[in-house]
């Protein structure tokens, strides 16, 4: 009975989502505004996007395994001061987005939902797209540069597998096969061909096989834990940032 509970049940203890009655951003002094859209299984996903007129390259932001994205938007103060457009949106299940988790599965669905809204919606190439992920949100970022090797991939502080996410009594007591979910980072980022970041908040080291395993050719960066140093956080950031020509723009020359 102890095993079919922690298999049916396993999100609650993985997972922290929560639920907000609105997911209107407070704008201040950024240019924000709502987003939405669909994934293929009809699911309704919830976002928000940071415009940014003299830019033409956007980042997507792929969030924690906790909160919504109302905790996250702090960071687009730091896609601003890059000089770039920003989407943060909502996986299934947290925040105002529809659906319900049931495999890891449903997170890459709601990952590719989101890359496509900025390519088919929003009318981005893959070359202007930077795809950033967070901790547990580093696996999805990934995962999309996998299939789009032409998108920028940054890595920050990135979570190497969902063991570090299972709770005491989940990994003593569950065999690790009733475990649904791995977002095995390790076994996948040694295959990326894509332009790479990583970000390591200052005093946390990272994960050594995981560190092994990392592309020779990443560009790291270290993120102060003291905020009086932010601005040489920015001045390491900014030259890694710089807009490329696109296809698009390459072909507007020409003519």
């Amino acid at each position: 009975v102890w095993l079919l509970f922690a298999f049916f049940q396993q999100e609650h203890y993985l997972f922290f989502p929560s639920r907000t009655n609105s997911n209107a951003p407070s704008p201040g002094e950024l240019n924000m505004e709502l987003a939405s859209f669909e994934t293929k299984d009809k699911v309704k996903l919830a976002g928000a996007f940071l415009k940014n007129e003299a830019s033409d390259e956007v980042i997507l932001f792929f969030h924690e395994n906790a909160g919504n994205l109302t905790n996250y938007l702090g960071v687009f103060s730091l896609f601003d001061n890059l000089g770039k457009n920003a989407l943060i949106f909502d996986y299934r299940q947290f925040g105002v987005s529809g659906g319900k988790l049931r495999k890891e599965k449903d997170f890459l669905v709601d990952a590719q939902a989101a890359v496509d809204f900025l390519v088919k919606e929003k009318g981005y190439a893959p070359e202007q797209i930077t795809l950033w992920g967070k901790e547990f949100g580093a696996f999805f970022a990934t995962k999309m540069a996998l299939e789009n090797p032409e998108m920028r991939l940054v890595l920050e502080n990135p979570m190497p597998d969902i063991t570090k996410s299972i709770p005491w009594f989940l990994r003593y007591f569950v065999p690790r096969f009733l475990i649904k979910y791995e977002f095995d980072l390790v076994a996948l980022v040694g295959e990326v061909k894509n332009r790479l970041i990583t970000i390591q908040k200052e005093g946390i080291l990272m994960n050594n096989d995981l560190k092994e395993a990392l592309p020779k050719q990443k560009q790291e960066v270290v993120y102060p834990q003291k905020t009086k140093e932010f601005e040489e956080f920015l001045d390491q950031l900014k030259p890694l940032f710089q807009e490329k020509k696109t296809k698009k723009d390459e072909t507007k020359t020409t003519e």
